[in-house]
Order: structure tokens, then sequence, then C-alpha cells
């Protein structure tokens, strides 16, 4: 597996597994912008969403691919859905970051 891939492995997996943790202790909930995930729904799906997609990358499953080059569409989602933001409140920054991933992970993965 490519070093690229197991860095990104070991990261979904540690996210997620915060992300569970973060349930029962919302401090330690990762943050976007500054913002932590609070309702323990969005919380369940992000946690377990990036472990699954951890599983996904280390038992070199084709839809893994998919879904990396996805994942900010995915974990934006879930955060604009649950701090209640409008589409129209979607930040510059993350629309330029989510653009960047995406062209590297489609050539990086389908080249």
């Amino acid at each position: 597996m490519p070093g690229l891939l197991i860095i990104g492995c070991v990261a979904a997996c540690i996210v997620g597994l915060l992300q569970l943790v973060a349930i029962g202790f919302p401090r330690i909930s990762p943050t976007i912008d500054g913002e932590r995930l609070t309702h323990p729904l969005s919380q369940l799906v992000m946690g377990l969403g990036l472990l699954l997609f951890a599983w996904g990358i280390f038992s070199r499953r084709r839809w893994a691919r998919s879904v990396l080059i996805i994942l900010p569409i995915l974990q934006y989602a879930v955060f604009y859905v649950d701090t209640h933001r409008a589409i129209s409140e979607i930040s510059a920054s993350h629309i330029l970051l989510t653009v960047v991933w995406i062209a590297f992970f489609a050539f990086y993965c389908y080249r």
C-alpha cells in the first residue's frame, strides 16, 4: 500500500475513534473552523463513516478510492447539517480545499 494511503488510513481511524469517544466527552471532538460537531448522531455518523473508510483503505476495497476523492464533501455535509449553516454560508476556503483535494486524489487514484 502506498505511503499516502497508509497515512490516510491511520488518520481516518484516529479521527473516527475520536469522534466516537467525543459522544461521551464532547471537548475532544475534532473541529472545523473552531467549531465541533455537537449532535451525537452527527458524531456517530462521522465516526463510523471514517472507520468504515479506514477499513476500506486497509482492505483495499475499490470503493474506498471513490470515497477518498469525495471525502471532504461528505465531511463538510455532516458539519454544515450539524451546525445548521445554509449553503450560502460555505466558506471560500472550504470550496478551495475541496476542489484541490478532489483534483489531487482523482489524479492520484486513477492515473
